[in-house]
């Protein structure tokens, strides 16, 4: 079986169902119409059974035309105090009890004192209603928001910099709008009506079927004459008429506010011929297509990836952001008694976990300390090895120990294997030193020695200075006998590579 959290999102009478095995996958794989509330948790589980997924939780965002909705804008900055002022400024508007209704608010943003606030409201038997949906099924809902909400969270992945910026959801029955300032959510709202409206005008003028009208605005192309052409202008003038009533509707929900600067579009009117070129010269504002933005060339799942709710599907699936929780009060008994079941089996499995880790580090260790014993005298040994190249392998440490010290002994002059040496190693170097010419550039290698012989290997530019190299040998009168034994030219750097032996 496939682990995961499903999203389901309940809009303008559509049902999108999207899954998330990781943050990284495809996620939505279902996107269809449904004719009433009962359909859906039969869909949603055969969905989940055909695709193998595991379906026993899910995330819910409900239809906002079941809610109400209200904006406040506040002088209160505390918590505390703004929840008290919401709460008395909602008593007051909404029409019902308060033992009849959940409610939840979030404030999306704080500017120059003012807490911009939105509030929702549902009553308790469509709550009840709605999650004994899931509940039949077997599917636990973690958490219930409204999709108006989450196409806020869908807008703001889109919203750059702090320019006002309206999203707009344009679905068949409604329009879900939000208002962004500043990377933060001012305010939520639903027109009650969509591109039927358009669709209902135009086809009731022309004596045509809604279907022929949905054809036109997609593939006006395929009418041709002059009838065609006549349909064509009529249906750009109805566009217009359209627009320019939605964008009444905006201006009379931002008030006071500052014309947006950047529209976000979602739905299927947006693939209506002309619309995109009406709405920009209607708003004077940027436009951007957030199924375009969002969904590269080919990179659709399915036939269901565009049109409206799709926005609001894949807000539902983001983490951060301003949200509602309508899992409240008597509707979160079940919420609260599982995760203070889970908080005791992880408490229950630490306390195992940290038993079982203190045994296997005891352990551990003491077979740590033995293999870490074992790899130092074997590093111990490497160090000898690479220190004495030309010594065998087979070695004991003491032994390598030994050679090593009389090697030491040697470059100093002191005693070896019974003889003194009148001059160290160190100081015929130094001597060589300071009788070599300055103008004779020479690098040396390697060196090597025993009791009477130093070998030495370098590299110069020229054989001259090879030879400048064996005469400040000799004037050192140290040496008895000074041999160039190897003297070639490097092809690769074009210089002499020597070899001197020197007897002392």
């Amino acid at each position: 079986m496939k682990n995961g959290l499903v999203y389901i999102t309940l809009s303008d009478d559509k049902m999108h169902f999207l899954y998330r095995r990781d943050r990284n996958a495809d996620p939505l794989m279902l996107s269809t119409t449904v004719q009433s509330d009962d359909d859906i948790p039969r869909m949603v589980v055969q969905f989940a059974s055909d695709n193998d997924i595991e379906l026993d939780r899910a995330v819910v965002a409900m239809d906002g035309r079941h809610c109400m909705l209200r904006n406040y804008a506040m002088p209160i900055q505390r918590r505390r105090q703004l929840d008290q002022a919401v709460q008395f400024e909602m008593d007051d508007d909404i029409p019902f009890e308060s033992n009849e209704i959940i409610s939840d608010h979030f404030r999306g943003g704080l500017s120059d004192g003012i807490s911009y606030v939105s509030a929702v409201v549902v009553r308790k038997d469509q709550l009840a209603d709605l999650l004994s949906l899931f509940e039949t099924q077997g599917v636990e809902v973690e958490s219930l928001d409204v999709d108006v909400a989450a196409f806020a969270r869908a807008c703001l992945t889109q919203a750059t910099g702090g320019e006002p910026c309206v999203g707009l959801d344009i679905g068949r029955e409604r329009t879900l709008f939000c208002h962004i300032v500043e990377g933060t959510v001012r305010q939520l709202g639903i027109i009650p009506w969509g591109e039927s409206r358009l669709v209902r005008d135009f086809a009731a003028k022309h004596g045509l079927p809604e279907d022929e009208v949905d054809r036109i605005m997609v593939l006006p192309e395929r009418d041709a004459g002059e009838n065609g052409q006549g349909m064509q202008d009529s249906f750009r003038e109805h566009l217009e008429g359209f627009v320019d009533r939605l964008m009444r509707e905006v201006y009379r929900l931002l008030g006071s506010a500052e014309w947006p600067a950047h529209f976000i579009l979602s739905g299927e009117i947006v693939r209506a011929y002309g619309f995109k070129e009406c709405f920009e010269g209607v708003a004077e504002s940027r436009l951007d297509i957030w199924d375009e933005s969002y969904f590269k060339l080919g990179g659709e799942v399915d036939t269901g990836q565009r049109g409206s709710g799709l926005a609001t599907a894949y807000g539902v699936a983001e983490d951060s952001g301003c949200r509602f929780n309508l899992r409240k009060g008597e509707f979160a008994g079940n919420t609260h008694a599982s995760v203070q079941v889970k908080q005791l089996w992880y408490a229950t499995c630490l306390l195992i976990l940290m038993f079982l880790s203190w045994g296997i580090y005891s352990y551990a260790s003491m077979i740590a300390g033995e293999r870490e014993l074992a790899y130092l005298e074997e590093a111990t040994a490497q160090v000898y090895r690479d220190s004495l190249p030309g010594v065998s392998d087979g070695m004991a440490t003491v032994q390598y120990r030994s050679i090593l010290s009389s090697r030491m002994a040697m470059l100093t002059g002191e005693q070896v294997d019974g003889g003194t040496m009148s001059v160290s190693v160190i100081e015929a170097l130094r001597a060589i030193s300071s009788v070599l010419d300055r103008k004779i550039h020479v690098e040396f290698f390697s060196l090597s020695l025993d009791g009477k012989r130093i070998g030495l290997q370098g590299e110069t530019r020229s054989m001259n200075e090879v030879e400048g190299v064996r005469k400040a040998f000799e004037k050192t009168k140290i040496f008895e006998d000074v041999k160039i034994k190897n003297a070639i030219v490097e092809k690769r750097t074009n210089k002499i590579r020597f070899e001197i032996e020197v007897t002392r």
